[in-house]
């Protein structure tokens, strides 16, 4: 997420979030921009991301309170987590405070700042289609350092993305959010893994959902991977080389389903 950002226009200050997604292979990207940073943005951001990227078998976030629920409930699972099971993505939550775990993604940011923000804009519909303009550039005629002809048959990510859209996952073409909610306008929870890695503080513990569970005092300073299993409805602590440490119950409350993919 870059932002908040303003623009001042005719119509005075707006200020706004852009959202961005990266392909790690390919390399491909998606923006959007929306005025307020809610899990109902991050929702419509990934579903339309998917839509031209492909749906990932694991999705990698930092941890902005709109993706992770901001920890309100111990076995609570945000709508962004469970927008990930839903289409059978392994959603994984980087360090707090460790941006550069996600430095691929950073990189892109710094660069659509300087080609979109730079600009003068008068209103978001001006950044929307500045942003739009950028993004078919990078896709279409920016070669990629990481894309070489020889491996990859290409060095754009637009037509790498082309070439292998058969081998990607996609959503069904009938996919709708709100067609998967119920009543209360939330997700269900499908069958599925959400983690978080995170490093063991003095006290020997992590933090999920903004409650302690002890991992070991021995484990200070290690860095270690929380998984929920939701079939289980359990929480499992793994080491970096994934062994099980401790299991805790994760008993979040509604019924299980499948996911959609």
């Amino acid at each position: 997420m870059v932002g908040p950002r303003y623009i001042r226009g005719s119509r005075g200050v707006t200020r706004f979030y852009s959202l961005h997604t990266i392909a790690a292979v390919g390399r491909g990207v998606h923006a959007s921009q929306h005025r307020h940073k809610t899990s109902d943005a991050f929702c419509r951001h990934f579903v339309r991301a998917w839509r031209w990227l492909g749906v990932p078998r694991i999705s990698q976030l930092d941890n902005e309170m709109a993706a992770t629920g901001g920890g309100r409930h111990r076995f609570g699972l945000s709508a962004v987590v469970r927008l990930h099971l839903l289409v059978g993505t392994h959603l994984v939550f980087v360090p707090p405070g460790e941006p550069g775990r996600n430095a691929l993604v950073e990189s892109f940011n710094d660069m659509w700042q300087e080609r979109v923000l730079a600009l003068r804009h008068q209103d978001l519909r001006s950044v929307r289609r500045a942003s739009a303009g950028y993004c078919c550039f990078y896709h279409e005629r920016k070669a990629h350092r990481a894309l070489t002809v020889s491996r990859d048959g290409t060095r754009l990510p637009g037509p790498w993305l082309q070439v292998r859209h058969a081998a990607l996952r996609w959503l069904p073409d009938d996919f709708e959010l709100d067609s998967h909610c119920d009543s209360r306008g939330r997700l269900p929870v499908a069958a599925g893994m959400v983690s978080w890695i995170q490093r063991v503080d003095a006290d020997g513990q992590i933090t999920i959902n903004a409650r302690p569970y002890f991992v070991g005092k021995r484990r200070t300073g290690e860095y270690v991977q929380a998984t929920v299993l939701t079939r289980r409805r359990r929480l499992v602590i793994y080491t970096a080389l994934h062994r099980k440490i401790r299991e805790f119950p994760f008993a979040f409350v509604g019924r299980i389903v499948e996911p959609v993919l």
